[in-house]
């Protein structure tokens, strides 16, 4: 049988986080929720407990990276983070929790900005069982992403990254890495890698995917369900996008493939250059600079 913990995390977006973990409370199966807050510079703690009340249980971390809590375990989990360490941060003190705090036997990472209907957990589990069957190999799985406010379909649930621009699709442009979208990420516990958390936002799930193909994982989607995104709640500013985005970029490429990293530099600085795109060349340029320094 299998038992899901549903993680999500939260900064300065509590309106999105509780809708999003109402939906997972309307389920027609009973999922373990785990809120990681990422140490928010609003209202976003008190709001999340005043909203739940006696249904939830706060966390927080000790000197020595442990968790306590004075309350019974209930069946929403507030961790309360000691700082803003970035999306994979967040993702492994869920990790970690669910490991030594649950009896799950999944875990779904679900975006905060994102909708799901009742049956989804449930479907998800059973396309899970029935594609681990065909393939007869461990599989994260994901859904495909609707917009929230247009209702139409974004993407498979899979994107690609082409290599020698270091630019995302929802196809196959050779030469490519295939991945799964962090917004919805399916896997068992037991086996499930860590995030590499020197990623503070974006890639880290384009990495996380090489984690799972190296642990055995194959990645696959199903178009028995979907899942609504808002998308962007927490990252308004553009400019700071940007350079997250880029910062991350040139992470992965270091990480990854290094010997195509100037590659990627010039195709995209010759877009910006035909774009007449002033802003992002300089900010091309001195995530560039930045990065040849790490």
């Amino acid at each position: 049988m299998i038992d899901v913990a549903v993680c999500i995390v939260n900064y300065n977006s509590y309106n999105d986080t509780i809708a999003c973990v109402d939906a997972i409370l309307k389920q027609n199966t009973t999922c373990c929720v785990v809120v990681v807050d990422n140490k928010s510079t609003n209202n976003s703690i008190l709001a999340m407990q005043n909203n739940w009340q006696n249904r939830a249980t706060t966390w927080f971390i000790n000197a020595d990276n442990t968790l306590h809590t004075n309350e019974k375990q209930k069946q929403i989990n507030l961790i309360v983070s000691n700082k803003n360490g970035g999306f994979a941060y967040a993702n492994n003190l869920a990790l970690k929790f669910v490991k030594q705090n649950t009896n799950a036997t999944h875990i779904l990472w679900l975006n905060n900005d994102t909708y799901i209907e009742p049956t989804f957990v449930t479907t998800l589990i059973a396309q899970y069982n029935s594609i681990t069957n065909k393939l007869n190999n461990k599989i994260a799985l994901t859904a495909e992403e609707y917009n929230y406010y247009t209702k139409r379909k974004r993407h498979s649930g899979i994107h690609f990254l082409n290599l020698l621009t270091g630019l995302v699709f929802t196809k196959k442009i050779i030469p490519f890495h295939k991945y799964i979208c962090g917004a919805c990420i399916f896997v068992d516990v037991e086996d499930a890698p860590m995030w590499d958390d020197t990623y503070f936002l974006y890639f880290e799930d384009a990495d996380y995917s090489i984690s799972l193909k190296k642990k055995g994982y194959r990645i696959a989607t199903t178009h028995k369900t979907h899942y609504y995104h808002k998308q962007g709640s927490t990252t308004k500013n553009t400019g700071l996008q940007n350079k997250y985005a880029l910062d991350s970029m040139w992470k992965f490429y270091n990480k990854h493939y290094p010997n195509i990293k100037h590659t990627v530099y010039t195709l995209r600085k010759l877009q910006y250059i035909l774009t007449n795109n002033h802003q992002l060349l300089k900010t091309l340029k001195d995530s560039y600079e930045n990065c040849s320094k790490w």
